[in-house]
């Protein structure tokens, strides 16, 4: 079965009270609709979690780490032979994605293009593309649990961060760094596959596959006072695929 997971949950404020916008509500309501239309066949699954217990945990990546968690918990109960592709929930799918799976892998990352912008971090994690087997899924504990590492232990994780920003994205990057992920591995290109910051100016109408609704171009979509002129067709795309989603 071809699957497409995601999940969201609210942001707290404090002793566990959930914030008052929908910001996740809308972001994910925009993937669930697109995906579910340029995927058909696939198992959308985009889900609304509780959010993180409270806990005295300070450092910031707790939320990274819960999804991360989410993403694991449902690698490890699907199937043998199934494909899934893990989004993050703000994103936007804008032409179909079968052609991945056409490609030899276990795992599949997306990979920025240093031309583009020689001081962005190596990868994005916000989409991951597997075949599951048990490697895979051995794979993604491992994921998994060199991530809380370092968010027990935030001095573990601030060297990797210079180089890979992010608590998942840091805890990955080690992992590869230190050859300790026996799979068949696959660089997909970010301007295709999950298309961010660094890839926003060579959008493609005919080539990129997934928009990473992300940092400016969120803020673009979300208040207009403050929208970039270089982001207005990628906004103007997620707004129109929010209207039809509604309707």
């Amino acid at each position: 079965m071809r699957r497409l997971l995601s999940c969201f949950f609210q942001v707290s404020r404090g002793r566990g009270v959930p914030a008052a916008d929908e910001t996740w509500k809308r972001l994910a309501s925009v993937l669930r609709f697109s995906a579910a239309r340029h995927c058909p066949g696939w198992s959308v699954e985009v889900e609304e979690i509780a959010p993180p217990e409270p806990s005295q945990r300070t450092y910031h990546y707790v939320a990274n780490t819960h999804k991360l968690d989410w993403w694991v918990a449902r690698v490890l109960v699907a199937p043998t032979g199934d494909e899934i592709a893990l989004l993050d929930a703000d994103a936007m799918v804008l032409r179909n994605l079968d052609d991945v799976w056409g490609q030899a892998f276990d795992f599949a990352y997306t990979v920025k293009d240093p031309a583009g912008n020689p001081n962005a971090l190596p990868f994005n994690a916000g989409a991951i593309f597997l075949k599951v087997t048990p490697a895979v899924q051995s794979f993604m504990t491992l994921w998994r649990d060199e991530n809380r590492r370092m968010l027990e232990g935030p001095n573990l994780h601030r060297p990797w961060a210079k180089k890979y920003g992010g608590i998942n994205q840091s805890a990955l990057g080690m992992l590869l760094e230190q050859g300790r992920v026996p799979l068949d591995l696959c660089r997909l290109s970010c301007q295709e596959w999950n298309c961010e910051d660094s890839s926003w100016a060579r959008y493609e109408p005919g080539r990129t596959r997934v928009v990473h609704v992300k940092s400016a171009l969120r803020r673009s979509i979300l208040d207009p006072r403050v929208s970039a002129l270089r982001l207005r067709h990628l906004a103007n795309l997620w707004r129109q695929l929010e209207r039809e989603a509604a309707a």
